[in-house]
Order: C-alpha cells, then structure tokens, then sequence
C-alpha cells in the first residue's frame, strides 16, 4: 500500500492528484530534464508504492529521493521532509505498508 492511501493530509492530497494520471505521464517526462525525470520516477514509488513492501524498502527510497536533490529544490526538500516524517512514523508505530 503507497503511502498517500494512509491518508496522510492535505499535501498528500496535492501530491496525489499531481500523480494519479497515468496518460500523461510520458509527455510531462519528455519535458523535463533527465536529472528530474529520475527523481519524479522514485516520487511515484514512494507515493503509489510500487516496489515497496515494508518500511525499510519505503526509507530506502525515501533517502534515495533526498540524495537526488539540491539546495535550490525548496518544495522537494520540503516534500523530502514530510515523506521522512511519515515514514518515522511508521517504523514507530510497527506498520506494514
């Protein structure tokens, strides 16, 4: 199960409908740049949870999406932070994705 159906807030929620399309996907990626398409690749894992089946698989790619960033990726950072807040708080609470 992804994170965002734990229904983790309103963030989430933008984040989600920003993803949920599937059509377009293929056009809004050939518009980016390739260190951004990597990064929107491991977002959509963590957020819909494909191929992740426990917490450890969750940080794992959590971490990997932080290590893609910079310092001028303010909202990225931030969503890095949130992602990293749940995750704790999974791995707290002994949940299962």
């Amino acid at each position: 199960m992804g994170i965002l159906q734990e229904g983790n807030g309103n963030l989430a929620t933008i984040i989600t409908h920003a993803f949920a399309t599937d059509s377009w996907h293929w056009l809004f990626d050939s518009m980016l740049p390739d260190e951004k398409k990597e990064k929107m690749t491991v977002l959509r894992k963590i957020l819909f949870g494909s191929d992740v089946s426990n917490v450890e698989e969750l940080e794992n790619l959590i971490y990997h999406y932080g290590s893609l960033l910079n310092e001028k990726d303010y909202l990225e950072r931030e969503i890095f932070v949130y992602l990293t807040s749940i995750s704790h708080n999974l791995k707290n609470a002994g949940s299962i994705i």
